[in-house]
């Protein structure tokens, strides 16, 4: 009787334990998942920043000296030139332009960026 009594306290600590353990790991997974979505949200003056780093050295960014491509403010009013096609421009390449790599978030803050410039007169 008293090996029951042992016996059942174990696999009671047990399924405690696992109980605990998983709310651990659930809740970890979502606060990793709502760092992710903040981090996913676009600034758009991170993203001016960016494009004055990787392509004043053609487009008219930020006074570029001899700007031998458009500026974005024309290039993203054009027709068809909607988050998912501005998106997709950013993820492929696109020669001759030299090939830059942007880290994710340097995405989201570039196409905010693009999106501020719709906007603006």
């Amino acid at each position: 009787m008293c090996d029951r009594k042992i016996r059942g306290r174990n696999t009671l600590g047990r399924m405690i334990r696992s109980i605990m353990l998983l709310a651990v790991a659930v809740t970890t997974l979502v606060s990793t998942f709502g760092a992710s979505e903040a981090l996913a949200a676009g600034d758009a003056e991170r993203g001016r920043k960016v494009t004055e780093k990787w392509c004043v050295l053609c487009h008219a960014v930020a006074g570029a000296p001899k700007p031998t491509a458009p500026a974005f403010s024309s290039i993203v009013r054009r027709a068809g030139r909607d988050d998912a096609y501005l998106r997709d421009f950013l993820e492929g390449d696109h020669f001759p332009m030299t090939m830059y790599r942007l880290f994710a978030q340097e995405k989201e803050d570039v196409l905010e960026y693009f999106r501020s410039l719709r906007t603006r007169r």
